[in-house]
């Protein structure tokens, strides 16, 4: 039980980490994104 607990909240910290760098480089490419696109 405390295992699987372990492994959903790593699977959830691992998403948001990874949610948070795609939204920091679509906010940071948005420019170029609306400047070329």
């Amino acid at each position: 039980m405390l295992f699987g607990g372990l492994t959903r909240g790593a699977a959830i910290v691992t998403l948001l980490l990874l949610g948070g760098i795609i939204v920091s480089l679509a906010i940071s490419a948005w420019p170029s994104i609306s400047k070329f696109g």
